[in-house]
């Protein structure tokens, strides 16, 4: 027990003594002395004026105190009549001094000022918590140039009732900085105060700053009033309003006005709401920031460049880019303050977008990063377009574009350069770099780019082909010749102005790659499949081509554009080998011609050409220097449109733009002809051209473009051959190549119709010029054959066009398109032999052959000969139509447009004068030499001037054998028609014995009695109609016709027949007596007492008549009846007649069926044979009929003996029901 008595009163005496030793401890210079070695980094000098001891509350005054830096030796503190009053009880809860009481106190800022952070933080705290504190002439002054930043006083006063806190300053232009802090007697916390703090005119100047800022300079006056508190010493609270006055920060704001509100005091995330120069438009950015730590940050969310202010500070801030249009945003800004000062700066942007004036880069995106005032942008945009005006022909489209660039500002303006940089372009990877450098000038700069990129397409490599001046010409013959091909290994380098002005600047571009599979087209010449490796260095491009492909021949050359004085000039220099078709093609493109499409061969060459470069220079123009050496075989020339044929052709030429062609020699082979020219060099004779000459013997035979004419063409002659070419010289009109071929044509015989046949020794003056280019779609043929014909023919790919003049008069004639007109006046002409030769009829279906006016003094056609006939042609639907007209004939020759249709033949009129033997004639050489189907019609055949009336008819010439097929005609009361098998045929066939012919067909008439008369019968019948359909034979030409020599069948059909009752007629040929012998009025009433005359009064007649006979050469036969039909009334005949060899009708032998109405025949109820009716018994030779008169009754009847004495033979009745 007293242990723990002891122990309660000791421990307090012992705390009592610890106090008293302390007391005096802190009263001494000792003890003082002996605290400050506490501290390594600071040492402490002070000067005792004064102290008081007390057992708890000693207090001590001091003459100076200061604060020294142990590293430097410098002043940190410095306080001058400085009194401390203890509070030793204090010390157990931190508050060990009760009051301090200083004047003159000086406290030293500043960047270059080294402060043990922690040990000051206790220093400052240890003071500032005493309870009763004041600083008279408290200074706030900067280490480096000791310039006082405040002065002012600061008052602490702390008692049981509350705590008071204030500090005021004012500087000399009148403002003041007031901050005052009262305790809070209603917050939850004992330790909570409230405080308030205004400025008002309060001026900033760039030494206060820099205290804080190190890159602070402007002086600034602010206004501002804030309310702010704290619990537990951590600030709650923060609200209010600053306004900032400055001498144009930024180079444009001199007023700031800004609401700052604490947003969340667990981290001191402060917001700021600002605005600039009194202007509610020009609204900065929100921002936040967070003063959690001792270096603060600043958050901006987004800020929208097009936003007033953002235009403002950019316009203000970087001169290079002024007037530049920024669009898009920037995000998630975070700001990094080192005691105020910029730290670092990131942050994202996305859609952004620069234009000037024509210039535009938009669709940016990616991050960026800004640390000591170097700025790192990363881009990684999906889509790219770069505009840059007059750069470039077209605005380039970035894929998938990334970028790692470095941005430095300075003195204002932008110093680029990238790290990295990746962009698909047209679907080809570019890698490459951009460097920006601003121009010490003005606001431009220079940018300098390189590109790799790999397999990318002419076009899009052209794309990026900027336009500048030294490169227009170079870059504008690339363009015009460079039509397809992908470029390998593509490397790009360019420098020059941003703005693309020169004024300050230069430029400079490299390009190099290979360019495969690529087309190249200059001045017309095409070069395919070839390889280029190309370099284009400024105004210079060189390019080596391997193995490319122009118009079918290998080549490989050099080609390089360069500047020679003032001027750009392109030299090629390499070889060719491959088809002849290539070169002439260069030729064509030239010529603007057609030549080459038809050309074959090989060639071997060697080349150069050197010319100005420009967009109006060609192969031979003026300035150009073009050299060939050329070896040629195998050549030839075949045109479908043209009948001639040029091959085996064989040349060497040397050749160069300023002399052409040198002499030497052209052999080749013309329509199979072997032909050899020497060529004489260029002419200047006229317009200047190239001329080879040579003379030949020729088969004409084979210079015959036609088939169907060689056979008519034997032998050969000498021809005179002049083929004369473009001089090909720098300069020249290119004139039109022409083959010139002359002779007299002795040796060659022509069997053709006349007026151009010709026998071998006769010499007809033949001249023939052949253009191959006459125009782009045509060949030509000028000619003359004697003074027989002329011409002039455009050769067209599918036909022809131009015109034929006949004879040796002057006529007045132009080409018409797609016509082949034929003028003038012929003496002779054989029709017959020229449309039998084929050479007539050939081709002109199509169209293309007119007969515009030909006067013919005699036509011969067989041995029809007309005289004085004029042709003249018109094409219509049919097809082409030749009209012919003299005295004799008038009429159309059809050429069908429709092959399947035969040639036709048409008559106004034709008038034959002939006898029997001359008909005869015409007819054989008819038959001998017709060997085409025609279509015959005439309106009119006079023969003999008797109108035989308008016949038409189908020619058909076969082996032996002349048809004429679907024959209609009308002569007089007659016609001619097709029969019931719809054929109306006459043959006429050549045997071996003579001639034979047949006829099957159907004649017939509407007025017989007239017609009979007509060909001299006077009828003993009346006839309405007839109809005959012939079947007959007979050995001998048609109109050698008799007949008693015809065999064959005549069927017929007759209407409304009457055979008249005339005894005393006579019988003038067997046709009539033949007829005489079916009038039964004359035969039969004397034999069966029958009353014929009863109902055939004038004769006997019949509604109809129907039946045939078959004429055999010795007798008419009558198998199937001939049926008579008369009212009800029919008679049956049939059976045989003889026939003498004469042709005269000799013995019948008929058999005739009656089939009557008895009652109609019989005399009224008059005796009959002698015998009277009898009980209603009637009887008719020697038959009783009872009461059945009124049905049908058929008796049978022969008819014997001779055609003039014939005898009849009644042989019986047979009952058929009456109908």
């Amino acid at each position: 027990m007293k242990r723990y008595i002891f122990i309660f009163f000791s421990a307090p005496a012992l705390l009592v003594g610890l106090v008293l030793l302390l007391s005096f401890f802190l009263i001494s210079e000792n003890g003082l002395n002996f605290v400050s070695k506490f501290s390594q980094d600071y040492q402490i000098d002070f000067e005792v004026r004064d102290s008081h001891w007390h057992p708890y509350q000693p207090s001590i005054t001091l003459n100076s105190f200061v604060l020294k830096n142990n590293s430097n030796k410098e002043a940190v503190l410095e306080m001058n009549d400085l009194h401390l009053e203890f509070d030793l009880i204090g010390l157990l809860i931190g508050r060990p001094i009760s009051a301090l009481h200083a004047k003159n106190t000086i406290l030293y800022t500043g960047n270059n000022v080294d402060t043990n952070t922690q040990y000051s933080s206790y220093f400052a705290t240890t003071l500032l918590s005493a309870k009763n504190l004041l600083i008279e002439n408290f200074v706030l002054k900067l280490k480096q140039n000791d310039i006082p930043l405040l002065s002012g006083n600061l008052i602490i006063q702390i008692s049981q009732q509350d705590a008071k806190a204030r500090f005021y300053t004012e500087n000399i232009e009148g403002g003041f900085l007031d901050i005052k802090i009262n305790s809070s007697y209603n917050s939850v916390s004992s330790n909570s105060y409230k405080g308030f703090l205004e400025t008002n005119n309060f001026k900033v100047n760039n030494e206060m700053l820099s205290a804080f800022c190190f890159d602070c300079s402007n002086d600034f006056k602010i206004d501002s009033k804030f309310w702010f508190s704290f619990v537990d010493s951590k600030l709650v609270s923060f609200e209010g309003e600053t306004e900032l006055q400055f001498q144009k920060m930024l180079g444009f704001i001199d007023n700031l006005k800004t609401k700052i509100r604490l947003e969340d005091p667990t981290i001191n995330l402060f917001k700021l709401s600002s605005y600039i120069n009194k202007d509610k438009q020009l609204i900065a950015p929100d921002a936040f920031i967070s003063l959690n730590e001792w270096n603060p940050k600043v958050i901006i969310p987004q800020i929208d460049l097009q936003s007033s202010f953002l235009l403002k500070l950019v316009s203000s801030q970087f001169k290079s880019i002024k007037n530049i249009n920024l669009k898009g945003r920037i995000s998630d800004v975070l700001i990094n303050l080192d005691s105020f000062s910029l730290s670092s700066l990131n942050g994202n942007f996305n859609e952004i977008s620069f234009q000037k004036e024509q210039s535009i880069l938009k669709g940016l995106k990616g991050s960026f990063i800004v640390i000591d005032n170097k700025s790192k942008v990363l881009i990684d945009s999906p889509y790219v377009e770069l505009n840059l005006s007059n750069t470039l022909d077209e605005p380039l489209v970035f894929n998938e574009l990334y970028a790692d660039l470095l941005i430095d500002v300075v003195d204002g303006k932008l110093l680029l350069s990238s790290k990295n940089l990746e962009a698909v372009f047209n679907k080809n990877l570019i890698i490459g770099s951009v460097k920006i450098k601003p121009s010490p000038y003005d606001n431009s700069g220079d940018i300098s780019t390189s590109l790799i990129a790999t397999g990318m397409s002419y076009d899009n490599a052209f794309s990026l082909f900027p336009n500048l001046y030294y490169t227009s010409n170079t870059k504008d013959f690339l363009k015009k010749s460079i039509s397809c091909g992908i470029i390998q290994e593509l490397g790009l380098i360019y420098r020059g102005p941003i703005n693309n002005k020169f004024k300050h600047s230069t430029s400079s571009f490299q390009l190099k790659g290979t360019l495969k599979d690529s087309c190249l087209d200059i001045y017309g010449s095409s070069i395919r499949d070839i390889s280029i490796l190309s370099v284009i260095n400024n105004d210079s491009f060189k390019g080596e081509i391997f193995k490319g492909d122009i118009y079918g021949s290998v080549i490989e050359a050099n080609i390089e554009t360069n500047k020679q004085d003032d001027f750009f000039q392109i030299e090629v220099e390499g070889s060719s080998s491959g088809p002849l078709y290539s070169i002439v093609q260069l030729i064509d493109n030239q010529s603007n011609s057609s030549f080459s499409s038809n050309i074959s061969g090989e060639h071997d060459t060697n080349f150069s050409f050197i010319s100005p470069l420009s967009n109006s220079i060609g192969l031979l123009s003026k300035g150009a220097e073009l050299r060939l050496n050329t070896k040629v075989k195998n050549g030839s020339y075949i045109n479908k449109s043209s009948p001639f044929i040029v091959e085996n052709v064989f040349s060497s030429i040397d050749y160069d733009s300023l002399d052409g062609v040198k002499e030497g020699f052209l052999s080749f082979k013309y329509n199979s002809e072997p032909i050899r020219l020497n060529i004489k060099g260029p002419s200047q004779k006229g317009k200047p051209h190239t001329l080879l000459v040579g003379e030949e013997n020729l088969s004409v035979k084979n210079l015959i473009p036609y088939a169907s004419l060689k056979r008519f063409v034997k032998g050969s002659s000498t021809f005179n051959i002049e083929l004369k070419l473009p001089a090909f010289t720098r300069g020249a009109m290119f004139i039109s190549p022409e083959l010139s071929i002359e002779s007299s044509l002795k040796g060659i015989e022509l069997s053709l119709a006349e007026p151009f046949v010709k026998t071998k020794n006769k010499q007809v003056s033949f001249n023939l010029s052949y253009f191959p280019i006459n125009r782009a779609d045509s060949s030509q043929i000028v000619f003359k054959y004697g003074d027989i014909l002329r011409g002039k023919v455009n050769l067209l790919e599918e036909s022809y066009e131009g015109f034929l003049i006949a004879g040796r008069k002057k006529q007045s004639i132009t080409i018409e398109k797609n016509k082949l007109l034929l003028i003038g006046d012929l003496n002779k002409l054989d029709l017959g032999k020229l449309i039998n030769s084929g050479t007539f009829i050939s081709g002109q279906a199509e169209g293309n052959f007119f007969i515009k006016s030909l006067n013919v003094a005699e036509t011969s056609f067989s041995n029809l000969t007309l005289s004085n006939t004029r042709y003249t042609s018109l094409l219509n639907d049919k097809g082409n139509e030749i009209r012919f007209e003299n005295s004799d004939v008038t009429g159309t020759f059809t050429i069908p447009k429709d092959k399947q249709r035969d040639l036709s033949i048409q008559l106004d009129f034709i008038k034959l004068n002939q006898s029997k033997e001359t008909s005869q004639q015409s007819f054989l050489t008819l038959f001998n030499n017709i060997n085409t189907t025609i279509e015959f019609k005439t309106d009119a055949l006079i023969f003999n001037s008797t109108d035989y009336g308008n016949w038409k008819f189908l020619v058909v010439p076969n082996n032996n054998a002349l048809s004429l097929i679907n024959m209609e005609g009308k002569y007089g009361k007659w016609g001619l028609k097709r029969n019931k098998e719809n054929n109306s045929t006459l043959e006429i066939i050549k045997t071996p014995l003579g001639w034979a012919s047949s006829l099957e067909t159907q004649i017939y008439s509407g007025s017989p009695e007239k017609g009979f008369k007509q060909i001299g019968l006077e009828p003993n019948f009346e006839l309405d109609k007839v109809s005959l359909f012939t079947d007959i034979r007979w050995s001998s030409l048609p109109w050698n016709f008799n007949y008693s020599s015809f065999v064959g069948e005549i069927s017929f059909e007759l209407d409304d027949l009457t055979i008249e009752n005339d005894e005393n007629i006579e019988m003038p040929n067997n046709f009539l007596r033949l007829i005489n012998i079916f009038n039964i009025t004359d035969s039969f009433e004397k034999v069966t007492n029958l009353d014929f005359r009863k109902l055939y009064k004038r004769g006997f007649s019949a509604d109809n008549v129907k039946g045939s006979i078959k004429i055999r050469p010795n007798s008419l036969e009558i198998n199937d009846p001939i049926i008579f039909t008369s009212g009800s009334s029919e008679f049956r005949w049939k059976g045989t007649i003889s026939r003498a060899s004469e042709g005269r009708v000799g013995d019948i032998d008929l058999e005739v069926i009656m089939t009557l109405p008895l009652r109609e025949y019989l005399p009224a109820y008059a005796l009959i044979l002698g015998g009277p009716i009898t009980a209603g018994v009637v009887y008719i030779a020697g038959k009783a009929f009872e009461r059945n008169l009124d049905k049908l009754s058929s008796g049978k009847w022969l008819v014997t003996g001779s055609i003039d004495n014939p005898k009849t033979d009644f042989q019986g009745w047979f009952e058929k029901e009456s109908k």
